[in-house]
């Protein structure tokens, strides 16, 4: 299938942006189009390593959305993944900013694309309207389960993600914040692993901009940092624009 921005459902593509998906490195996706202008690069990150798991789902995900690579961040932090012969070591964080083809996109673009995903996660309950205590307690119950490797891809491990937040950064972008279980590849060896997901959607000079950011699930405080990262991105994006 062809991924288009307008021009495909919505849904499709909300699930490339929100809802995450499988880490493996490596693969045979198509070679990403040509780097367009880039972004500024996020607060307290840096630019991801060649040849690394990074750059590979950078890769992948350029690919699959038939949009040109911005720029593919990530923390000097890492997170270790305990297998049957090895460590491996992840950064505890990325990023990625991926310009849309087509266009050019208007702000009624935008507003729809904004009222598609609205609609598509409407039998979501966000966690953002939880009590406090309701709040803690869901994000708790996620982080204790903790990395886990796995031989095998187990039945329905592929569970729907917890909403977080839509939010209308400004006229010009929104953002969708969830935490799901990623089930990760290494050398043969599977892992699931919870992480908080953020995808902002930016209009800048009838561009479409997806800026996404993951980062791993420690504790209560991580979502309301993506929550923030992802705004100040959008934010800082928009104000890079030519």
């Amino acid at each position: 299938m062809t991924y288009r921005f307008l021009a495909m459902p919505i849904p499709v593509l909300l699930l490339q942006l929100t809802m995450g998906c499988s880490h493996a490195a490596g693969g045979d996706a198509a070679a990403p189009a040509p780097a367009a202008a880039a972004v500024p690069v996020p607060s307290g990150l840096k630019a991801c390593a060649p040849g690394g798991p990074s750059t590979a789902d950078m890769e992948h995900t350029v690919s699959a959305l038939r949009g040109r690579s911005l720029g593919c961040f990530q923390s000097s932090d890492i997170t270790s993944l305990q297998g049957t012969k090895k460590i491996h070591a992840l950064p505890l964080e990325t990023a990625f900013a991926v310009e849309m083809t087509g266009g050019p996109y208007a702000a009624q673009d935008l507003d729809k694309l904004k009222s598609d995903v609205a609609q598509t996660w409407k039998n979501f309950e966000p966690l953002s309207q939880d009590t406090r205590a309701d709040y803690d307690r869901r994000i708790n119950g996620l982080i204790e389960a903790g990395a886990q490797r796995e031989t095998t891809k187990p039945a329905g491990s592929d569970k729907p993600p917890v909403l977080v937040s839509i939010e209308q950064l400004g006229p010009k972008s929104f953002a969708v914040v969830t935490i799901r279980r990623h089930q990760i590849s290494l050398d043969g060896e599977l892992f699931s692993v919870a992480r908080a997901d953020a995808a902002a959607v930016v209009l800048a000079h009838a561009k479409l901009i997806r800026l996404s950011i993951a980062r791993d699930l420690r504790s209560t405080s991580d979502v309301a940092a993506i929550r923030e990262e992802i705004a100040d991105w959008a934010y800082t994006t928009l104000a890079g624009a030519p």
